[in-house]
């Protein structure tokens, strides 16, 4: 028996009186310090991350100095985490970015694909308009890898290998703030052509716990004083962006999550819901 056929069933969809259709999950819930609260099915589950991996994809970005040395703004770092619906001002966003890198639409790697948004869709098939890599709903997270490359000085052609310096980065601190050992992280090639991470659901809900936090975490360190996000990433040398000293680094990516609405999740595979420390 496969384990999606003995996973529990968390929801069952009715029309009228009759079962149209049964969901298996599996949930995990994870405190601040990332001991488990609750689960449902099987919250040690090695799950495929997809786009639910992006804010530590990101985070291994922000750690090679990238968002200074580009003048990327919160904004940039949202699209960097986010699974955007290429509408005009997400493709636009998109090239500004790579423009702030000195790179084009023909450095990614990405491809275009069909739109999330099923407006934009049509708009497309009525124009009769063929997407390129910057309408890839992760166009945003290749123009940060673009960026981290030419940070770390590495080439921009191949960065999308899992052996490129800059993929070698991302798997360490994708482990790392996972608190996981490297070899704990499986990785596979993503449909947007980059690694993915797969791992235990309940490192998912970890991650995703630490971002919550992190916040508190930048509070008590400066007493409360903090001026956003371009402040708590910059001045942090190579030995700060290590294991329980990424505070500012985890408090940016949140702060951008929050400030700027953007979509999480591994292609409808899974949900990540965080509790707000403060409103």
């Amino acid at each position: 028996m496969t384990s999606r056929e003995s996973a529990p069933v968390a929801a069952t969809v009715y029309r009228g009186e009759s079962v149209e259709n049964r969901h298996v999950g599996h949930v995990a819930v994870v405190s601040a310090n990332g001991g488990l609260l609750y689960s449902f099915g099987d919250p040690s589950r090695m799950t495929l991350a997809h786009s639910a991996a992006k804010p530590a994809q990101a985070l291994a970005v922000v750690e090679t100095g990238a968002l200074e040395r580009f003048g990327f703004d919160e904004a940039d770092l949202a699209l960097m985490c986010a699974s955007h619906s290429s509408e005009p001002r997400h493709i636009e966003h998109a090239r500004s970015m790579l423009a702030k890198v000195q790179a084009s639409e023909a450095d990614l790697r990405c491809g275009g694909h069909p739109p999330l948004s099923d407006a934009v869709y049509v708009d497309w098939l009525k124009r009769d308009f063929k997407p390129g890599a910057v309408c890839s709903n992760c166009s945003g997270k290749h123009a940060a890898m673009l960026a981290g490359a030419r940070s770390i000085g590495a080439a921009l052609a191949g960065y999308e290998l899992p052996d490129h310096p800059l993929q070698v980065r991302v798997k360490y601190t994708v482990a790392d703030v996972c608190d996981l050992p490297d070899d704990g992280v499986k990785w596979a090639i993503d449909g947007c052509n980059l690694p993915t991470p797969a791992f235990p659901l309940d490192r998912l809900s970890r991650l995703f716990a630490k971002l919550a936090v992190a916040e508190d975490e930048v509070n008590e360190s400066s007493n409360g004083a903090h001026a956003g996000t371009r402040a708590n990433l910059s001045g942090y040398d190579d030995v700060s962006r290590t294991r329980g000293r990424r505070g500012p680094f985890l408090y940016g990516v949140d702060a951008c999550l929050r400030r700027h609405a953007c979509r999480q999740g591994g292609r409808g595979r899974q949900l990540c819901v965080r509790r707000w420390p403060r409103v």
